[in-house]
């Protein structure tokens, strides 16, 4: 059972923030703490790059990733010129909103950011502890997700399941609503579609154990679970906690850095993919699996066995590519990584692998036009042998450059690449291995989505 106080959905003050061409004025006056308040912005746009907001000319809360929330702010009551700013193509902050608002005096306030990129929306919401009972929790439900149309929401102590869940609120996209005060203790969370019992999506030990308020926010997620949302647990803290749904499927891809064609069988007891005559540098399409743990067989062209079983782990919603390489040794192996598919603006999600058996680490530069690898500000240092590296990087045309710097203090180029053209509806991985055929004797598996 749900213990739950008495009230039941109330909408909290939530006000869009119009679009303005001119702010408001600046805060409160004073620099008493009778006139401070507290402050935070969680981001949920979906293709947003790291995000700067400006409340007046003194605050700021810079590089705001999606799905994540500042940490809070003391700030003083009163009206504040807004202004939210992205990354664009030149790695320039470009201001993509300016409106003006308010900030509640005694109350806690959260700034919401959310919609698509090119038409982001900006919410405030303003709420408070008053006569929260002792080991009680005060529960808000959000709703951003893409193409919503709304849900019902059920809570339900950790492991009684869902025939002992009661109906605590019905969402609707864009908005908050202020549930009510339950126990503090840890809970299943079921969503089902509007007005019956099947459920699209499982959240399982969500901890709300702390006396305190609790967003809980449906968000765009982007692996290949049916369920197309994911469920953050924002409090006061910086840290947001994301839940996938505990039944979403995942995905993966092979990416051959192995110096000859090979092919692979992913199976466990219910599932077997195979992919044939992977040929080296090349990677296939992903596949879309029931999340599990796998073994993973590789054979080499004669099908002479590479590697029996290794362990592929692949959780609920998650999306990795698996590797197949040489280590120092010279003996195949394999390694699997977290690749991103959410599409960005302006940007695309780069990683990068040093899987060339004889490199112990290298720097690796992406130069745009008329540069070198002395200016260019894009570049993963010491890339260590079988380390991923992961950053964004603009969209524009870059070419690749390679660099083994030896004890001698000799820079060696190990691979060039021609001029390409990065595409922010894509996100890359990279992966360069020994290729004797090469011009400098290595090679890239380029691997696009």
């Amino acid at each position: 059972m749900v213990n739950k106080s008495v009230f039941g959905f109330t909408a909290v003050t939530l006000t869009a923030l119009m679009i303005s061409a001119c702010g408001g004025g600046g805060g409160g006056g004073s620099d008493s703490s009778k006139n401070q308040t507290s402050l935070q912005v969680y981001n949920v746009s979906p293709n947003s790059t790291a995000l700067k907001i400006e409340v007046g000319e003194d605050i700021t809360f810079s590089n705001l990733v999606y799905a994540d929330a500042t940490s809070t702010s003391t700030v003083d009551h009163g009206d504040y010129e807004i202004v939210v700013s992205g990354i664009d193509a030149s790695n320039e902050y470009e201001e993509v909103l300016s409106t003006s608002g308010s900030v509640a005096k005694d109350d806690r306030n959260l700034f919401i950011v959310s919609g698509d990129y090119n038409d982001i929306q900006f919410n405030s919401i303003n709420f408070d502890l008053d006569d929260l009972e002792d080991d009680h929790l005060r529960l808000y439900v959000g709703d951003y997700s893409t193409g919503s149309t709304g849900y019902d929401m059920y809570l339900v102590s950790s492991g009684e399941g869902f025939s002992n869940a009661e109906k605590v609120t019905t969402t609707q996209y864009g908005q908050v609503g202020l549930v009510g005060d339950f126990s503090t203790e840890t809970y299943d969370v079921y969503i089902t579609d509007t007005g019956t019992s099947d459920i699209v999506f499982t959240a399982e030990r969500v901890s709300m154990t702390s006396g305190t308020s609790y967003f809980l926010m449906l968000r765009d997620t982007f692996g290949p679970g049916q369920a197309k949302f994911a469920l953050d647990r924002v409090t006061s803290s910086t840290l947001v906690v994301s839940y996938e749904d505990n039944y979403g499927d995942a995905q993966f891809r092979m990416l051959n850095a192995y110096p000859e064609t090979i092919s692979t069988e992913i199976k466990n007891s219910e599932t077997n993919i195979k992919h044939s005559n992977i040929a080296a540098g090349d990677f296939t399409s992903y596949e879309t699996v029931p999340y599990s743990d796998y073994g993973v067989t590789v054979d080499d062209s004669n099908g002479d066995q590479l590697l029996n079983n290794v362990l592929l782990s692949l959780p609920q919603n998650s999306t990795k590519a698996v590797a197949i390489y040489r280590d120092s040794d010279g003996n195949a192996k394999g390694i699997a990584f977290n690749e991103s598919v959410r599409e960005l603006t302006y940007q695309s999600d780069i990683n990068f692998i040093n899987l060339a058996e004889d490199l112990e680490t290298v720097d690796v530069y992406f130069v745009a036009d008329g540069g070198t690898i002395d200016t260019t500000p894009y570049h993963f240092k010491n890339s260590d042998f079988e380390q991923v590296k992961n950053s964004m990087l603009p969209t524009n045309d870059y070419q690749i450059t390679i660099i083994e710097n030896r004890d001698d203090n000799t820079q060696i180029m190990v691979y060039q690449s021609p001029i390409f053209e990065l595409d922010d509806d894509k996100n890359y991985t990279y992966a360069l291995y020994k290729d004797a055929s090469a011009t400098y004797g290595y090679s890239l598996v380029v691997a696009a989505e």
